[in-house]
C-alpha cells in the first residue's frame, strides 16, 4: 500500500513497497528550477571553497543554515574586536569601543569557564587598546582618509545574482586620491604564509566588484590587517596581551613577551594584575607592533575578478537549484515514525544529492593541530543527528548581512 508524505514547499513524497517517488503537485521534484533572485556573500563562498557539504549545513540547510552553540565564540570574538573598531573609527573613542565590545560578546560566555572567559575578555581588550596605540593604525590614519566603516556594499553585475559584503573600512589615500579597501582578520597564526593567502584571496576579488559598482571608481588595492591573537595551550592563552614576563632585577622592571630562555630571576605575570591601558606602558611599543604589524598593499588583477564572478554565478545556480531538491528530503528525515525502508529510501535520494553537489572535504573534519574540529562533524558522521540537526542542538543561523535578512524574508 503506498504511504505518501507532503511536505511544506508543496512536494509528495510516496512510498510504495520498495520504491520512492518524489513529487510536485504538478512536475517532477528533479526537473531545473527557476530561481528569480539568487543571494550570495563572501562567507559562503568561503565556506563552499573549503568544505561543500560544511556550506550546505552552514547556509543551506531548513531555508538558512544551522550552527553550533558551542563553536560561537569565535564568531562572536570575531564579531566583538569588529564592533569595537567600528565605534573606534567612527568616534575615536577608546573607552566606548572597549564597552561595546564586552557588551557584544557577552551573551556567548554562557556555559564557559570563568578562567578561560576572563582570558578571553583580557585579549580582547588588548586587541582593541593595542589596535589603537598600534604602528600600524597610525600609519593608516597618516596615508589614507576613512570613506565609510562597516558599510553593506551589494553587488548585482547580472539581475539573477546579488553578492553582498559588508568591507571593514574604505580608504581614500591622501596623495594619490585612489580608493582602497582595508579588512581586519583576528588569527593566531601570522606566519609568511599567512599573508600569501590573501594575494589570491576570493574576498578581495568580489569586494572589488561592489565597491567599484556602488563608487563609480576602481578600488586600487586592499589592505589585510592581521591582529595575532597568540594560541592556546593546555588550556591557557599564549598572547602578549594576556601575559608576559616580567625581571625586576635591576634598576628598572624588564619585560619580554616571549618566555625567556633563562628563567632566573624572571617571573609570568598576567596582564589582569595590572589592566588596561597601563599593561600595554609595560609591554612596550615593539611587543604592541608584533602582534599588529605593519601590512602592505595587494594589487587585484582585474582579468582574475571577472573570472571569480563567472565561476561564482555557475556555482551559486548549482547550489541554489540543489538545495531546493534536496529541502523536501531533509524535512522527511525528521519525520520520526518512518520505517526503515522508507528512511533508507530518504537517504537514497538525499545522499546522491549531496555528494554530488555538496561533497565533503575529510580533511577538515578533524585538524591535527590549530583549531576545533569541524562545527558540523556529528552532523556528517552521525546519522541522527544529520537526519534532524535541529533536534539534536544545532540551532538556526541567523542572517549577518541586511541584504540576506531582506532576501530570506
Amino acid at each position: 500500500k503506498a504511504k505518501k508524505f507532503v511536505f511544506r514547499r508543496g512536494f509528495v513524497l510516496t512510498f510504495c513497497g520498495n520504491g520512492r517517488k518524489l513529487e510536485e503537485a504538478s512536475k517532477m521534484a528533479d526537473t531545473d528550477v527557476v530561481h528569480d533572485v539568487i543571494y550570495f556573500d563572501r562567507s559562503r563562498w568561503e565556506t563552499d571553497q573549503g568544505c561543500r557539504r560544511l556550506r550546505y549545513w552552514q547556509y543551506s540547510y531548513a531555508g538558512k543554515g544551522i550552527v553550533l552553540p558551542g563553536h560561537a565564540w569565535e564568531l562572536g570574538f570575531g564579531g566583538a574586536w569588529h564592533e569595537a573598531a567600528k565605534q573606534l573609527h567612527l568616534t575615536g573613542d577608546l573607552e566606548g569601543a572597549i564597552k561595546v565590545a564586552k557588551a557584544y560578546i557577552g551573551p556567548y560566555a554562557d556555559g564557559c569557564a570563568a578562567v578561560w572567559v576572563e582570558q578571553q575578555m583580557m585579549l580582547l581588550e588588548g586587541l582593541v587598546s593595542g589596535w589603537a596605540r598600534s604602528t600600524a593604525r597610525a600609519n593608516l590614519l597618516q596615508a589614507y582618509d576613512i570613506v565609510a566603516v562597516e558599510q553593506e556594499l551589494l553587488y548585482t553585475g547580472d539581475p539573477q545574482f546579488k553578492f553582498a559584503c559588508r568591507p571593514d573600512l574604505i580608504v581614500r589615500h591622501k596623495q594619490s586620491g585612489k580608493l582602497a579597501y582595508v579588512e581586519f582578520k583576528t588569527t593566531g597564526n601570522i606566519k609568511s604564509e599567512w599573508f600569501r593567502q590573501w594575494q589570491r584571496a576570493p574576498q578581495l576579488l568580489a569586494t572589488t566588484l561592489a565597491v567599484k559598482q556602488v563608487y563609480g571608481e576602481d578600488l586600487d588595492h586592499a589592505l589585510v590587517q592581521p591582529l595575532y591573537k597568540g594560541y592556546e595551550f593546555n588550556g591557557e592563552l599564549s598572547s602578549v596581551f594576556v601575559a608576559a614576563f616580567r625581571n625586576l632585577m635591576g634598576p628598572t622592571p624588564q619585560w619580554a613577551a616571549k618566555r625567556p630562555t633563562s628563567w632566573k630571576d624572571w617571573e609570568k605575570v598576567q596582564a589582569s594584575t595590572v589592566g588596561y591601558p597601563g599593561w600595554l606602558d609595560c609591554i612596550g611599543q615593539d611587543a604592541i607592533d608584533s602582534a599588529i604589524p605593519v601590512t602592505r598593499p595587494i594589487y587585484i588583477a582585474p582579468r582574475m575578478v571577472q573570472n571569480w564572478w563567472k565561476q561564482a554565478c555557475l556555482r551559486e545556480a548549482e547550489v541554489a537549484e540543489a538545495a531546493t531538491k534536496l529541502a523536501p528530503l531533509a524535512e522527511a528525515l525528521t519525520i520520526p515514525d518512518l520505517t526503515t525502508a522508507e528512511r533508507r529510501g530518504v537517504h537514497e535520494e538525499y545522499d546522491l544529492l549531496l555528494n554530488t553537489h555538496f561533497p565533503q572535504n575529510f580533511r577538515n573534519c578533524e585538524p591535527t593541530w590549530g583549531r576545533r574540529g569541524c562545527m558540523c562533524l556529528n552532523a556528517c558522521w552521525i546519522e541522527h543527528v544529520g537526519d534532524n540537526p535541529l533536534g539534536s542542538g544545532y540551532q538556526v543561523r541567523v542572517p549577518h548581512h541586511e541584504a540576506e535578512a531582506d532576501n530570506a524574508s
